[in-house]
């Protein structure tokens, strides 16, 4: 069981939150481990998922064996509550390494730890903490390259290439991502070899380079059909949309409407706001405004039902497009507004950690800077003591 996570990049463009209730038909916390666990939020997929795992937990004598059921669940669970079950399994696996085990079983906790350090990575990555992302990929890919994870390895490397792509540092973002594929085809991985093909394509797009990005998620879409890895298909659907959007929104729209479907159907809820802001994009670039609005608005507000700021301002903006052009002006300023002020916030947060990475430089450069002023001083006393031998 392969027990850690990628983070995929998606080629996405920058394209009234109503009332919603929700159940609470919470799980009991002695059986499902973690706190507010909505059940009535869980797919169906992720119900026979937790199902399964916690059977395994719950019947098993040795604690190695009820971390590797917590990782199923962490591995391939759809809805947040996988963060929940990360935590958990990180405290168990601290609990038993206190316990100073030795030799295989030693390695097995060190992997466990690794990998949910790595999605804690992904997590804050999520949420826009890039210096707290780096730092947890950083801890999770010492640990792999110490007991020989090459499949970690590779995961973790892939991620830290996200962190470059963020930055804005395409040469090392694409440095990253060839280093995790060269290891995953080392290893015979298909499905990392499909993301990393999928992530070398969002690069080239972001590069305005179509064809070469339509050809790696072509080939990430093949592996993952090979495969019937439903989560990568709708990845690759999605991004092939996105490029076909460039010069046939009708096109990109069927590739969407492909994603969102298989989104839907493996509850994938933050892919699903994502795929809906790309549909009513499409549909108003089709001049299909009512249908565009209905899908923005979905959008709208799962996006604020999940709570990620950049889902939420896309689809604010996409709004005030379709208020204004339908006359509806005030509603098109006010989502505008909201719009305006989530970018910023992101901004403000990308800028943050920009001074953090600029911060660090400079920190780096002083310390250099004195050093080397200690050096030329060395040099100088050197050469003085020699002009007075001879």
């Amino acid at each position: 069981m392969k027990l850690s996570r990628n983070i995929l990049f998606l080629a996405f463009f920058t394209t009234f939150f109503s009332t919603i209730s929700y159940s609470q038909n919470y799980g009991d916390k002695d059986y499902y481990l973690i706190d507010s666990l909505n059940l009535d939020e869980l797919s169906k997929d992720d119900s026979e998922l937790i199902k399964k795992a916690l059977k395994i937990y719950h019947n098993s004598t040795e604690e190695i064996d009820k971390v590797k059921a917590i990782g199923m669940i962490t591995e391939r669970m759809m809805h947040d509550g996988w963060i929940k079950y990360n935590l958990y399994a990180k405290k168990m696996v601290e609990d038993n390494l206190a316990k100073k085990p030795t030799g295989e079983l030693k390695k097995r906790y060190l992997h466990s730890l690794a990998t949910a350090i790595n999605n804690m990575g992904i997590v804050y990555n999520q949420k826009g903490k890039i210096p707290e992302a780096l730092d947890c990929f950083l801890r999770s890919l010492k640990i792999q390259e110490k007991i020989g994870d090459k499949d970690g390895t590779a995961t973790t490397i892939n991620n830290i290439g996200t962190i470059y792509n963020i930055q804005g540092d395409i040469e090392k973002t694409l440095e990253y991502l060839l280093k995790s594929l060269a290891i995953r085809e080392e290893i015979g991985d298909k499905k990392g070899i499909a993301q990393s093909f999928n992530n070398l394509g969002s690069i080239y797009f972001k590069l305005t380079d179509y064809p070469k990005s339509l050809s790696y998620f072509k080939k990430s879409l093949k592996i993952n059909e090979e495969i019937n890895n439903k989560e990568g298909i709708a990845y690759s659907l999605a991004n092939i949309g996105n490029v076909y959007d460039i010069d046939s929104e009708l096109l990109g729209l069927n590739y969407h409407k492909r994603s969102l479907a298989i989104r839907e159907e493996i509850g994938d809820k933050k892919g699903q706001a994502m795929e809906m802001h790309s549909i009513g994009n499409s549909l108003f670039m089709l001049g299909r405004k009512e249908e565009a609005l209905i899908y923005g608005k979905q959008s709208f507000e799962l996006g604020s039902q999940l709570g990620y700021p950049d889902y939420i301002q896309k689809a604010a903006l996409l709004l005030s497009k379709i208020y204004q052009q339908s006359g509806k002006y005030k509603d098109g300023w006010k989502m505008y507004k909201h719009h305006i002020n989530l970018r910023d916030s992101i901004v403000n947060v990308k800028n943050k950690n920009l001074a953090l990475k600029q911060g660090e430089k400079y920190e780096y450069e002083k310390e250099k800077a004195i050093q080397d002023a200690e050096h030329n001083k060395q040099l100088e006393v050197i050469t003085e003591r020699e002009q007075k031998q001879k």
